[in-house]
């Protein structure tokens, strides 16, 4: 099914296996609820200094800070460099694995040269993509969990490449993934997401937002956390595809295909595959961790069938939903985890 160019740049919008060399055994159906949600993972201010990589930009501004007043009597040369260091905001925000500091709850962590990973911890740290098309287009893949953190990374977007995103995807009907619709669908940036969401939002919207305040009580989160997502719109995409058919979209050369490979973590949770650039966004299909995290919406049975079918996918990136990304090793490590916790049930 072909239905035209979405923008006014030339892309085309298709179905998903439309002349396509997937096969037809591939489209079942994907439902996947659980977002992985490590309490170790919880990242804040602090991330800023204790960093994964180890030593960062933030240690020096740090200890330049510190030091700064000491210093400036008797080393001009420290001095120039707090000073510099001190008055330009931009060297503040970067890290020196490419992360960019949007606020204390938000970064942005460059992946590949045109594949952007952001990563918003409203408490948990859940992922999403910013995806550069060949012809410059720029597509966004989930939102943070709040529409003023949406804004901030379009903003941060716009200031970067001069323009917004064309489009935006919600992988599935869970807060972070669609929950800065209200945002987005307010600046008319086109959301795409499956026909089942609006559906699963009027059914089940309310008890997955309590779901999700009872993992806040359950942590005694501060109360910022319990207001915002309380209050929270859950609008669902203003442009939707067949769940089954999955879909895709054309920017010149460039390709970004949408599918559904069948229930796991939520009853509409798709996937969405970059093959120009071998990326995959897995989504809370693929976890990261060490645990599966809410299986509030989940189907613990089919969720390892569903993550088998992802092999068909040469990806040299896979982005979980929550997590460090990694290479196709995540699927079986998924895997693992599946098996893991069907071990456990009683």
């Amino acid at each position: 099914m072909r239905t035209g160019p979405i923008t006014n740049r030339r892309s085309e919008s298709k179905t998903c296996f439309e002349n396509d060399t997937l096969p037809l055994s591939f489209r079942c159906s994907l439902f996947s609820q659980g977002q992985g949600f490590e309490p170790e993972s919880t990242f804040t201010l602090l991330d800023m200094f204790i960093h994964p990589t180890g030593f960062t930009l933030f240690h020096i501004v740090l200890f330049t800070k510190n030091t700064y007043l000491e210093s400036m009597k008797t080393n001009p040369v420290f001095c120039f460099i707090g000073m510099l260091f001190m008055s330009n905001p931009a060297l503040f925000s970067q890290t020196a694995d490419e992360s960019v500091i949007l606020d204390a709850y938000l970064r942005v962590r460059q992946l590949t040269p045109a594949v952007w990973m952001h990563t918003h911890a409203f408490p948990w740290p859940a992922n999403g993509l910013i995806v550069q098309m060949e012809d410059s287009s720029l597509i966004l893949i989930d939102t943070p969990y709040t529409p003023e953190a949406t804004e901030l990374l379009v903003q941060w977007i716009e200031n970067r490449w001069g323009v917004p995103p064309v489009l935006a995807v919600n992988t599935h009907f869970h807060v972070d993934n669609l929950g800065g619709n209200a945002f987005l669908l307010k600046r008319k940036i086109p959301v795409w997401g499956s026909d089942a969401i609006n559906g699963l939002l009027k059914t089940r919207g309310r008890t997955a937002r309590e779901t999700t305040l009872n993992f806040l009580r359950a942590m005694h989160a501060d109360s910022l956390y319990f207001h915002k997502h309380a209050r929270m719109p859950y609008m669902p995409p203003d442009h939707t595809f067949p769940l089954e058919e999955g879909h895709f979209f054309i920017f010149g050369s460039d390709t970004c295909r949408i599918a559904w490979p069948g229930s796991g973590h939520s009853p509409d949770n798709v996937v969405v595959w970059f093959p120009q650039k071998k990326v995959l966004f897995g989504g809370c299909l693929i976890l990261s961790g060490s645990r599966i995290g809410n299986t509030a919406d989940a189907d613990l049975d089919s969720w390892p069938v569903s993550v088998k079918k992802l092999k068909i996918f040469p990806a040299a990136v896979i982005v979980p939903g929550h997590g460090a990304p990694a290479g196709p090793e995540l699927i079986d490590h998924t895997l693992e985890l599946l098996d893991e916790a069907r071990n456990l049930e009683p």
